[in-house]
């Protein structure tokens, strides 16, 4: 069995990983802008030492030599990932004698996870991880065994070592890589607090989160209002229209943009001037009209009966 030999793999590949992880944190802080290649290179350099270090069984060669490259292609782009993937082609060809079927599963499954990118973002990345390797685990089975002419005698016992060897292999460099980035995100917020900067802004950490529950209170007015099926018009106390919603759309015929900016008694079948100047003094005093009717004129002219409720909207002041 392969056993051995890709434990062997896993061993290099974990330690590889924390090197990296430390080659990031000492080293390659002025080189932020230049890391996303040099990540390429160096995933190419670990693939070349696994393949070095790798077993062979039935004529075929086993190691984890592309989980660097799919690492490199989920962290730092599909950019980066060409970088590894082509510089793991050229050692491969200095490396092996048959180094056509590593550069044909290469871009198989390169080609492959393509549709990955429009999904990616609703997997977290160790699933597109799994997901990424679970598609080269095809495309490497498919290739060794019905297209290279090297078939593997049943059972298929290397091949599931390896699928499990790889699974494993890329469950502990992402936790590892995904603990390093919440710590560091931690220790970045906690040196940020202890900062000048920080002292100079009160209670910034605060702030940041109220700032965060008020845009979130926002998104949820701003969906209430769109989807509410009554018509919804926002003006300032001087009747200057500033936000209508989809249901006034559909009601009185105006689309936004005609009458957003106007006045609302300058808009046909809307309350005449005096009207609008009782209802000022009326939401001035804090006070609503509540489920008045009345009959109001479309854009095409056409009359609508309605029932309306003005309320004011308070601003608090912070002190």
């Amino acid at each position: 069995m392969i056993s051995s030999g890709l434990f062997v793999n896993l061993c290099i590949f974990s330690f590889f990983v924390s090197i990296m992880i430390a080659i990031r944190i000492f080293l390659l802080q002025r080189l932020a802008h230049k890391y996303k290649w040099m990540s390429g290179i160096y995933a190419s350099i670990v693939s070349a030492i696994l393949m070095v270090y790798s077993v062979t069984y039935q004529q075929i060669t086993y190691d984890l030599r592309f989980l660097p490259l799919i690492l490199t292609v989920l962290y730092f782009g599909y950019r980066a990932g060409a970088v590894a993937g082509i510089t793991m082609a050229v050692c491969s060809i200095y490396l092996e004698s048959h180094w056509l079927l590593t550069i044909l599963i290469l871009i198989f499954t390169f080609l492959f996870s393509l549709p990955l990118i429009r999904y990616r973002k609703r997997f977290s990345l160790l699933k597109q991880s799994l997901l990424c390797f679970f598609i080269h685990f095809i495309v490497h089975v498919l290739l060794t065994n019905y297209f290279w002419n090297t078939p593997i005698q049943l059972p298929f016992y290397s091949e599931i070592e390896y699928l499990v060897f790889g699974i494993l292999g890329l469950g502990v460099a992402v936790a590892t890589i995904e603990f390093y980035r919440k710590f560091y995100a931690v220790a970045e917020e906690a040196a940020y607090a202890g900062s000048d900067s920080c002292k100079d802004e009160e209670d910034s950490f605060f702030v940041r989160i109220i700032k965060k529950e008020l845009e979130y209170t926002k998104e949820q007015l701003e969906s209430f209002i769109n989807h509410h099926m009554d018509a919804v018009i926002i003006t300032d106390l001087e009747g200057l229209i500033l936000r209508v919603n989809e249901a006034y759309e559909k009601v009185y015929g105006w689309k936004s943009h005609e009458v957003i900016g106007k006045k609302y008694y300058d808009i046909a079948g809307a309350f005449s001037k005096d009207v609008h100047e009782n209802i000022k003094k009326t939401v001035a005093e804090k006070e609503a009209i509540n489920r008045v009717e009345v009959v109001r004129a479309r854009k095409d002219g056409s009359l609508v009966d309605l029932r309306i409720t003005i309320s004011p909207i308070l601003m608090g002041k912070m002190s």
